[in-house]
Parts: structure tokens; C-alpha cells; sequence
């Protein structure tokens, strides 16, 4: 009999560490998340600040995860989460193809001139 209670508050106990673990899993990923979307908003602002000639190359965390530009705000989200930042200049964002680093670099608008950073997959070749 003592041996079944036993039991019993094992599995109770393996339950509630197994939700627990879930539980900061999710909250690791959504700080992740947004500490990354802040530090590629920072690095791009200061990008357009700094004009011509400026370019970063940001590590990005082993995470699946989505960017986008919209409506002056840049946006990353995992697929549950979604954050986003106000930037100064617009972003063009390579839709995929991050392989854990970001190529930053300044660019200008071919058709007005306006400074715009481009988030990139790949290095400029």
C-alpha cells in the first residue's frame, strides 16, 4: 500500500516538473524573442543614423523564427509570438534563409534616394 502512494506522488511530481519545464521553455523563447528583435531594431537604427557605408553582422539565436517589415515596425515571431519594434529608416527584409547571423547594411532607395537598411541571409557579395 505504501508502495502504490509512493508511486502515485511520483507521478504527480514527474507531471507537474514536465509542465513546469514547458512552461519555461515558452518563457525563454519569448524573452529570446524579444531581445532579438530589440538588438537587430537597435543595430539597424544605428545603421540609418550613421548613412553611407555602415553594415553589422548580428548573431541571431538557434531558434525558428520569422522577420518582416511592416508599417514601420519590425517584426519577429516563432510562430506562437509575434514582437515588434519602431525603426527610424525602412527595412528590407530577406524573407528566409537565416542561418543564425543577420547581414546589416545601408542602402538607398533606388527610385528616391531615401536611406533604407537591409536586413540580409547572405553577405553582400
Amino acid at each position: 500500500m505504501l508502495g502504490l502512494v509512493a508511486l502515485s506522488l511520483l507521478l504527480i511530481a514527474s507531471t507537474a516538473i514536465a509542465q513546469a519545464s514547458s512552461a519555461q521553455t515558452t518563457l525563454s523563447e519569448r524573452r529570446i524573442l524579444q531581445l532579438q528583435v530589440e538588438e537587430l531594431g537597435y543595430y539597424a537604427d544605428q545603421i540609418c543614423v550613421l548613412g553611407e557605408g555602415n553594415a553589422r553582422v548580428v548573431a541571431l539565436s538557434p531558434m525558428e523564427m520569422q522577420m518582416g517589415y511592416e508599417e514601420g515596425n519590425l517584426s519577429m515571431s516563432n510562430g506562437k509570438q509575434t514582437y515588434s519594434r519602431a525603426m527610424l529608416c525602412p527595412v528590407v527584409v530577406d524573407l528566409d534563409g537565416y542561418n543564425h547571423q543577420a547581414y546589416l547594411r545601408f542602402e538607398r532607395d533606388a527610385s528616391s534616394g531615401r536611406p533604407i537598411v537591409r536586413i540580409a541571409n547572405q553577405p553582400e557579395p
